[in-house]
């Protein structure tokens, strides 16, 4: 008899290396899980499926269809929610107790995307439908890009507001 904690885990497609085909599945390695991964997307080989951790990099976050089991050295973690990156048609599984934000090799070129390995600065760049990526190799032996996950917006609003306004207008409004 199931207790009632593995009740309540979401039904999700589950796999071994021997049985990955058809499946989603990603391997994690926990010897990266010290490095800080949230602003970085990893470009991997392996997986079947993206997988990220912050969602804060998504858009239109939603249920799965189908919820996935994620298999690492550090056990199996269960991803039932999706996302979407912007411009990018395949959805993304969340799992934020995940160690980083990966992207699937594979399933970035079946969505289109033309890959190139750029010897030179030992990088691959992602051609997407309205940008490139630019994956670059890390200390650790991966290829991420860093994400810009905050921003300065400098909006020049003085100017909008004051035009139309005479100068004696403008010197009460100051005053006030």
């Amino acid at each position: 008899m199931k207790s009632a904690e593995e009740a309540a885990k979401p039904k999700a497609t589950s796999c071994t290396v021997a049985e990955a085909v058809g499946h989603n599945f990603t391997f994690l390695q926990k010897s990266v899980a010290s490095e800080h991964w949230d602003s970085y997307v990893l470009l991997d080989n392996q997986p079947t499926c993206h997988v990220f951790k912050n969602k804060s990099l998504l858009v239109n976050i939603q249920p799965a269809l189908i919820p996935i089991a994620i298999h690492s050295t550090a056990g199996t973690s269960y991803a039932d929610t999706v996302g979407y990156i912007p411009h990018f048609p395949d959805p993304v599984y969340i799992c934020e107790s995940g160690i980083a934000n990966i992207l699937s090799f594979a399933k970035v070129r079946s969505a289109g995307c033309e890959i190139i390995y750029d010897g030179d600065v030992d990088a691959f760049v992602v051609y997407g439908p309205t940008r490139s990526l630019t994956f670059h190799r890390l200390p650790s032996g991966l290829y991420g890009h860093q994400v810009q996950t905050t921003g300065v917006c400098l909006v020049n609003t003085v100017d909008s507001l004051v035009a139309g306004y005479s100068p004696r207008q403008v010197a009460a409004a100051k005053s006030a």
